[in-house]
Parts: C-alpha cells; structure tokens; sequence
C-alpha cells in the first residue's frame, strides 16, 4: 500500500455508489479464509454489473466523516448501495459529497435532509440497511480528549446507534472509538453500560476487539476498538487474525514506502512548533537517527519522557484530530497525500474544507485497512466454511458465485438466478497466465 513515488498505493475512487475493484492478492495461508481480495484480477464492475449477480449490499453510515467504510467496500470489490451517510460537520458533508453518491445525505443543507445530528432524527422512516456502520465521537472517551463519558454531549451520539439499530435492524453493525474505551479503567463503567446497551437488543450476538493497521498491512500505531453486531447468528462474529502484519524489525522500511519522495516543500518545523521548536529539532534528530518517518510534534510538546515508544515507533504516529505528522525524511511537514496513505485512502480522495478542517477529518476517520479486514471477514462468515479461492486463474463464474454468497448472508435473499449461480458446478482452475496488465500498483500492494 503505498509506494515512495507519492502514488496512490494501488487504490482508485470511482467516485459512484458502485463499488470499484480490489487490488489486494489473495492470502494463501492457513490461518484466515479472507478471499474476497483480487476480484479485479477475473472480474471489474462492469462484467458483475452484465452478470446480474443479484440485489447488492445496503450500506449506511453515520458519523460519516471521510467514508472510510465505502473505500474499504471499493477496495474489495463488492458491489453496494449507499442509502445514507450523515454528519454535522460541515466540510465532512461536503467531502462525502465530493467522493461519493449517497442516496441521502443527512446535514446537506442544500438537500432536503438538512439536519445531520442523528439523535433528532426520526429513526423509524430513516432508509433500512444490511451493513451500518458508525464510528462515533472519541472525545468522551480518549485521553486527549474530555473524558466525559457518556454523560459528555458528544458520548450520547452513542444512544443514537442504539436507536438506528434498534428500530431498522440490520443485517450487521460495526462500530468504532478509541482502544481507551475498553482499555482504561476510568471507562470501565461506560464501557458496561454500552456492551449491555448493544448486547440487550434482541437478535443480535455481539464481540469486540482492539486492532492496529499495522496488523494489516499498514505501518501506523492506531489501536482502535471495533464492535461488531451480527444479527440472528448462531455465534458471535470471530475477528480476522492479522493478515500481513508488519513486525517491528520492518516497521521503518515499510513507512518509507508511504514518504513522497517528489514533494519537498511541506513547511518548517518553526511554522507550527514556536516555543517548543528546540525540543521538536532535537526528537526529529533522534527520530532520524533511528530511521524513523513520520512523528507527531504536538505529542513531543506535551510529553515529559521519551516519545518515541509513546508514539508506536517503529510504525507511524497515530494520526489524530490535533496532530501535527511531520515527515523526518524530507524535513517537512507530512503531505495531505502521505497521511491519506497513512489511513488507507488513494492519495487522490478529495478532503475538503480549510487546513483544519482537513487535518481533522484525515485524524478523525476509521483506518480503511481495518474495516477491510473485518468485513472481508464478515462477508463469507457463515456463508463460505472452508476456504473459497478467488482471484487470478480463476474462473468469472466461481468469481461470481461467491458474490452470491456474500450478499445473500446480508440480505437472507434466495433468488432462484442466485442459487443456481451458487450451485453451478465449478471449472478448474485456469493455468493461463493473467491477461490483466501489471502495474506498478499491483506490484507493490500487500494482501488485503
């Protein structure tokens, strides 16, 4: 993911509601059955769009933000509609807008949906959903952060998930926050109470895991709790092992990949730093010397030891809200580019609004990597038992089948097209070499 000319990591935005294709390579190893990776390599969008695979997923998210959860969609390859996204920033609003085509788009004031706060609204007539998806504000709960809890104005946007959840009843929820949430003991108490709240609506089995980037592929420290609601499952979902994690010995080497190489005016440390600019000068040479990338100046402001374990080395800072990343390599501030990168997004997705305003939406959204993960997991979960290899030499037919699948434990839909697709006897495999060219992308993008 990523590549040190400043590309865009082997990912595209096709800028519709329409998922686009994965360029991940397959995992063939024992320990996850995740193969929903590489379906561009025997299938596009436009061959499942003739093929009529069937009803596509309903997606839906709230605390929209940059719609991580649609890039994860896009880079897999699964073809969804977008019923509803919503948020009460502004410039989010106006992101979402500028990459993707939500059937509703709740706090568009140009639209007919002007109100983005998701505890106004009247979730009994909002568009219904397979897969919902909020990450809702960490404040409350974070140590940078308030702190306040549930009891904080900001917490209480948790009991409007409750409530979507509740009376439109999904076919799979996933939400995230901070790994604080589950990890510190002053949370402990609103932790319970949101674990009952989600585990005491009827139908759903509920599980939760704290999960880095790094696990998947991607050299940031960001530990994030994700929690996951599958709706009349027998079990309780079973989260993704790592999958191309990246060991601390490598963990240098792979955040070279993601510094752009061929843009070296990002700004001095002395721009932002003021006072603290002596200390700041200082760490950024013991980054160096190590072979570190990418910092956060504003947590060497603030820290009274050393840093640099705080900040996750050998991986990448965690890219927060407040952070100012700043790119050793280059001596300059990190690039809107880099920290996209950082996150999972093409480096070409469109974040809008003011430097602020883009700084806080780039260290507010979900990891892309992440969600990736997980719903390649929950997409076969149930559905595929052994392990279904699709991507290269394989047959558009099978390709097919298993979209089938995947979509069917969403939306419990048994057409008769789909399950004799489902049904149909499979090919060999093909030992042809692929006729779909080889990039540079494809080249250097890890498994998925």
């Amino acid at each position: 993911r990523g590549s040190s000319d400043g590309g865009n990591g082997g990912r595209s935005v096709d800028g519709g509601s329409v998922g686009g294709s994965g360029d991940g390579a397959v995992d063939g190893s024992v320990a996850e059955p995740i193969a929903v990776a590489a379906l561009d390599a025997v299938l596009d969008s436009e061959a499942m769009e003739a093929m009529e695979v069937g009803p596509r997923l309903r997606v839906a998210t709230d605390c929209s933000g940059m719609e991580a959860p649609i890039q994860a969609l896009r880079n897999l390859g699964i073809p969804f509609d977008h019923v509803f996204s919503s948020d009460i920033d502004k410039s989010c609003v106006e992101t979402i807008k500028a990459n993707c085509k939500p059937k509703v788009l709740y706090g568009d004031r140009a639209s007919s949906t002007p109100e983005g706060d998701i505890l106004l609204r009247d979730n009994s007539t909002a568009p219904e959903s397979d897969l919902y998806v909020c990450g809702f504000p960490c404040p409350s709960f974070s140590r940078a952060g308030s702190g306040g809890g549930l009891l904080d104005p900001r917490g209480t946007v948790f009991w409007g998930c409750v409530d979507y959840i509740t009376k439109r009843r999904p076919r799979v929820f996933v939400l995230e926050n901070v790994a604080d949430l589950v990890q510190r003991e002053k949370r402990k108490e609103d932790w319970q109470c949101i674990r009952n709240a989600l585990e005491t609506i009827p139908g759903y089995k509920v599980s939760h895991k704290v999960m880095h980037p790094y696990e998947f592929g991607l050299p940031q420290s960001r530990g994030r709790v994700y929690i996951v609601g599958m709706r009349d499952a027998e079990e309780a979902f079973e989260f993704p092992r790592p999958n191309g994690p990246i060991s601390k010995a490598n963990g240098v080497a792979e955040q070279e990949k993601y510094v752009d190489c061929s843009d070296g005016d990002g700004g001095s440390l002395g721009e932002r730093v003021g006072e603290q600019l002596e200390k700041a000068e200082a760490f950024a040479e013991v980054v160096r010397q190590r072979g570190g990338c990418f910092f956060d100046v504003l947590q060497v402001q603030h820290s009274k030891q050393d840093p640099i374990p705080k900040q996750g080395y050998p991986y990448a800072s965690c890219i927060a809200a407040s952070s100012y990343i700043y790119c050793v390599p280059m001596d300059r501030w990190a690039t809107e580019g880099e920290l996209l990168r950082l996150q999972g997004f093409p480096s070409d997705y469109r974040v809008m609004g003011t430097d602020t305003d883009r700084r806080r939406q780039l260290g507010n959204t979900i990891c892309v990597v992440v969600l990736e993960a997980i719903f390649a997991k929950l997409l076969l979960t149930q559905t595929v038992a052994t392990r279904y290899p699709v991507g290269a030499g394989r047959q558009p037919e099978r390709t097919a089948a298993v979209i089938v699948r995947i979509q069917r434990i969403f939306r419990g839909h048994r057409s008769r097209r789909a399950v004799h697709r489902a049904a149909a006897p499979s090919t060999a495999p093909s030992t042809a070499p692929s006729t779909a060219p080889t990039t540079a992308d494809d080249r250097t993008t890890s498994t998925a």
